[in-house]
């Protein structure tokens, strides 16, 4: 009988003890996820409202474009000087350069709308899986919650019935 009670207490005692550690690790676990969500959407934040014009790899390609079209635009300048050309000349390759310029900052605007939607399915697939993970966690936990209870349950059973068992 003694033997009874003393490992239906064991059972009962494992049970609490196992229900408070497998919290305790549920709620370090969220504590992660939940980091880990806010770091995923500090970065859709930085990323998908950035600027497409402001971009090192943007910026880059305006200023070569713009290096390229002034380069140009010398070379014009020095031919018509020597050939005797006209202003209008001059400012007609000053207004491609211009237009040039515009369609390469609409080519870079019309790719970030590309860029935002990848960053934005990015987003969504990590939000998605961190909130699966989230509740993989909490399924476990009350999944745990249940075997402890049933465990509690038995240990206190297997006590009372050792004690009735006697008598």
């Amino acid at each position: 009988m003694i033997g009874s009670i003393i490992g239906g207490g064991l059972q009962l005692a494992g049970s609490i003890a196992g229900s408070i550690a497998s919290a305790r690790a549920a709620k370090k676990a969220n504590k992660m996820v939940e980091a880990q969500k806010a770091k995923n959407q500090a970065w859709y934040d930085r990323n998908y409202n950035q600027p497409a014009t402001q971009r090192a790899d943007a910026v880059d390609l305006m200023n070569r474009s713009r290096e390229y079209m002034d380069n140009r635009n010398q070379r014009s300048a020095m031919t018509n000087a020597v050939m005797g050309g006209t202003d209008e000349a001059l400012a007609m390759d000053k207004a491609n350069t211009n237009q040039v310029l515009a369609e390469t900052a609409a080519n870079i605007n019309a790719q970030a709308d590309q860029r935002k939607d990848a960053i934005e399915q990015n987003y969504m697939d990590q939000d998605t899986a961190l909130t699966n993970q989230q509740f993989n966690t909490q399924m476990q936990k009350a999944q745990n919650i249940s075997q402890a209870a049933s465990g509690a349950s038995a240990g206190a059973a297997g006590i009372v019935g050792s004690i009735f068992d006697k008598k």
